[in-house]
């Protein structure tokens, strides 16, 4: 059975209280953050996956991870992206579909605005 998960951002105040991100994401529009803050997701996905490497080959999932519109509007994103694939060392198990990389090991990565 192919099992789903959805990587959910939240960040900490100086409390260490859970910011929502209905309370910080408008102002990261705002201030053109986001693509930052997408490529450093992305970034800590891949290199988390990379540690769980092992656990991959267990069951197969699928990992979503929303994208502000403007970094998909970005032309060097999709290159950003398979670079982490690469730094991480996870494309030794990328089937392609298209050219492009479509799944890490047995897990499958999509991008959603």
């Amino acid at each position: 059975k192919l099992r789903h998960f959805e990587l959910l951002l939240r960040m900490r105040d100086e409390q260490g209280l859970l910011v929502q991100p209905a309370e910080f994401i408008p102002a990261a529009e705002r201030f053109n953050l986001m693509p930052a803050v997408d490529r450093w997701v992305v970034r800590q996905a891949c290199t988390k996956l990379a540690h769980r490497r092992g656990d991959l080959t267990r069951q197969d999932y699928t990992l979503a991870i929303n994208i502000s519109a403007t970094t998909l509007n970005d032309e060097q994103f999709l290159d950003f992206v398979i670079r982490e694939i690469d730094t991480a060392d996870l494309r030794s198990a990328l089937p392609t579909a298209g050219g492009l990389p479509s799944v890490v090991g047995s897990l499958s990565l999509g991008l959603t605005a």
